[in-house]
């Protein structure tokens, strides 16, 4: 087989949204104040990508790591990966990408989710994709694909098959525009009371130093704090789509909320989900917080938390790019709870 086949990306449009920042005397001397930061509307603009496919082989699983290389040297004098034959099924390589991060496996099984159905629709039958994952895969990477339905195989090896060979490039495509009708449908494990209001947070790197007090606020308010990582896929993904009302510490989960349906199943009334993303000072991404809550209609706003003068120094200063598994990205950061107040009365949540 050799295939190629474009599809079109609808643009997306993001609302005109406010972020609210801790309190700073830059903002007022005298009398240090929260800063509103107002974002304009953005537009994320159509996009075609192509989508090729060739008989062939995937290659070996490529790895810079050093750990890696020693590990495939050691192992490769005591055994050598077979390939596996999938002849005549679809195959997407993963492995360039991580698959201990929720957020980049989403983003992939997204990609996957839009070449089967293009596929499908190309070639007049029903065809799924079947993900290509490292050999020792994290079992939350398996969990999401199984869940979605889309069949792995976890290989060092080389695998034979119908290829997706332009996989790194599609790895890194945002389909956000999309993934309202891609992920509509009652995924397995799918449970229909949860929370209308939910809290977020994280544990570990980029978590909330004064969490407690957050939770506290929160919770007077209706909220429910949920740590995704206590919970089963399917359970996260239940939460996320049901949520009228989600604040997040940012990677705590907010890509989850591409399932979300609240505004996209009550057009009629005009009833909006509504998202607040918490943002540490280092680790600040509006433009892809907004561009999730625009995929799924939704309102949105953000707090950002303190900024230390050794962060500063760090992050506007230093001239270095910043790695975010290290300090100060992936330091524990204040939030200021008037901005919380601020980013919910900006939404309207009582």
């Amino acid at each position: 087989m050799n295939l190629e086949i474009e599809r079109e990306l609808p643009a997306l449009i993001a609302d005109t949204g406010l972020m609210f920042s801790y309190p700073s005397a830059l903002a007022d001397l005298y009398h240090p104040a929260v800063e509103q930061v107002l974002l304009p509307e953005l537009t994320f603009p159509t996009k075609t990508i192509k989508i090729r496919v060739a008989t062939g082989y995937t290659g070996e699983r490529k790895n810079k790591s050093l750990k890696y290389q020693v590990y495939n040297k050691i192992t490769g004098f005591l055994k050598e990966e077979p390939t596996l034959n999938l002849t005549d099924n679809f195959i997407f390589d993963a492995r360039q990408d991580t698959d201990a991060n929720p957020a980049h496996v989403l983003r992939v099984a997204i990609v996957i989710l839009l070449i089967s159905e293009t596929l499908s629709k190309h070639l007049g039958q029903p065809f799924k994709i079947t993900v290509v994952l490292r050999a020792r895969a994290s079992n939350l990477s398996k969990q999401m694909y199984e869940t979605l339905d889309i069949p792995v195989v976890c290989t060092d090896g080389k695998v034979f098959g119908d290829i997706i060979v332009n996989c790194e490039e599609l790895i890194f495509q945002n389909c956000f525009q999309l993934s309202p009708s891609l992920l509509n449908f009652e995924f397995k494990g799918y449970q229909k009371n949860t929370p209308e209001r939910v809290f977020i947070p994280r544990r570990g790197a980029r978590s909330l130093i004064n969490n407690d007090e957050v939770i506290e606020l929160l919770e007077a308010k209706g909220f429910k704090t949920i740590y995704f990582e206590d919970l089963t896929v399917p359970e996260e993904w239940s939460i996320a789509r049901n949520a009228k009302v989600a604040i997040t510490v940012h990677g705590a989960g907010s890509y989850h909320l591409l399932f979300n349906r609240v505004s996209l199943d009550n057009i009629d009334s005009g009833e909006k989900f509504k998202f607040i993303d918490i943002f540490s000072p280092y680790f600040t991404l509006p433009s892809a917080s907004r561009e999730l809550a625009a995929s799924v209609g939704g309102r949105w706003s953000a707090v950002r938390g303190q900024i230390t003068p050794e962060g500063l120094q760090a992050i506007d200063f230093s001239g270095k790019q910043l790695n975010p598994l290290l300090s100060p990205v992936k330091d524990p950061f204040k939030v200021d709870l008037k901005c919380l107040e601020m980013a919910l009365n900006y939404l309207e949540v009582d």
